[in-house]
């Protein structure tokens, strides 16, 4: 059975011939970005630190390049103290401030290579998938425990394959091409799976797809791929990475993966979608998604529970929209408004005479 370029990095990396999409795997990533929250991150175990140290000198790349220079006293002394931490336990890849976007420093520094898996307390780490790395970010936590113990570990993601076609015509750039892409499936119709762009590349050159790739995040996709081909190998060789310091991964051509799926979609199939019951099988009565916000109000209901409702009041108001409706644009008090409706007086009066002896 083909396995798809996450499935086999993962899986290598895990020692394991071959993983399936949701499956747990320990990985130990080749590298580990940080920036000018390091100083934040060591914060969390500095007496861990103190009695074990770091796991490996080489892990960690930190940059130093979100705040810089420095905008007031709190800023200056957390560089400081990255400094010192960097001094003291031997950090190899450091850079201070100036010498680049640390995105772009992992990258042009040979850190990033196809086949790798790196991760960064960042969520634009995705970017490296630019040059066939799998790249994705953590939170501040994990990066903690990872300098102590240098090892994590991931669920394996669903696929998403994106086959592109044609060519870049000007003025239309990559970041027009991913928008598009995103518009199309959604903010959130990537969450936590593997995006991999597939069909006609060549014509991207590394900065177009490290444009693409930093996107990803974008859409809730766990990494955004591209295949390793010429354009990648030259680029590499004109940052002198040798050829034998990597090797390319990519998906099997028979693999199956999943279409983009909507936000707006049910999240399973056949499933009830309902914010009160999630009970099996589909809902015998739906609601309008223009009757109330989406935010507010579940894509699907029951019949048993709406019913439920209706009967004992908790839903009244949203169930009789149009003569408080009609009471609200009119801008009278509710006596005035019942005044105005005679079919309805006696009960609206009463009803607001209860309320009325209960809040005295």
């Amino acid at each position: 059975m083909g396995m798809t370029f996450a499935q086999k990095v993962l899986a290598r990396a895990a020692g394991l011939d071959h993983v399936v999409p949701g499956q747990i795997v320990p990985v130990k990533p080749d590298h580990l970005l940080t920036h000018d929250n390091t100083a934040a991150i060591i914060g969390k175990i500095e007496d861990d630190l103190e009695k074990y140290g770091v796991v490996r000198k080489d892990l960690s790349v930190i940059v130093l390049d979100h705040v810089v220079p420095a905008a007031n006293e709190k800023t200056s002394t957390a560089h400081k103290k990255v400094r010192e931490f960097v001094k003291r336990y031997g950090i190899e890849n450091f850079y201070d401030v100036g010498v680049g976007v640390c995105h772009q420093v992992v990258v042009e520094k040979g850190h990033a290579l196809p086949g790798k898996i790196l991760v960064g307390s960042d969520s634009h780490t995705c970017s490296y998938g630019a040059v066939n790395a799998f790249s994705t970010g953590i939170d501040r936590t994990e990066a903690a425990a990872l300098m102590l113990v240098g090892e994590t570990w991931f669920r394996v993601p669903p696929t998403i394959k994106i086959t592109l076609t044609g060519k870049l015509v000007p003025p239309v750039s990559a970041k027009d091409l991913i928008l598009t892409i995103i518009g199309d499936i959604s903010a959130g119709g990537a969450t936590y799976q593997a995006v991999e762009f597939h069909g006609n590349v060549a014509p991207l050159s590394i900065e177009d797809r490290f444009t693409i790739a930093n996107m990803g995040i974008e859409m809730g996709g766990k990494i955004a791929v591209f295949p390793c081909d010429d354009a990648t190998e030259k680029y590499l060789a004109s940052i002198g990475v040798d050829r034998s310091k990597y090797e390319p991964v990519w998906a099997d051509p028979e693999i199956s993966t999943r279409p983009p799926t909507s936000s707006m979609g049910s999240r399973s199939p056949g499933r009830c979608d309902c914010s009160f019951c999630r009970r099996p099988g589909p809902c015998s009565k739906r609601r309008s998604p223009t009757a109330r916000s989406r935010s507010s109000w579940p894509r699907a209901e029951c019949s048993s529970r709406r019913g439920a409702g209706r009967a004992s009041g908790r839903i009244r108001a949203s169930w009789r929209p149009a003569r408080s409706a009609s009471r609200r644009r009119t801008g009278t008090s509710r006596d005035a408004w019942a005044a105005r409706t005679p079919r309805s007086t006696s009960r609206v009066r009463r009803r607001w005479r209860r309320r009325r002896s209960r809040a005295s």
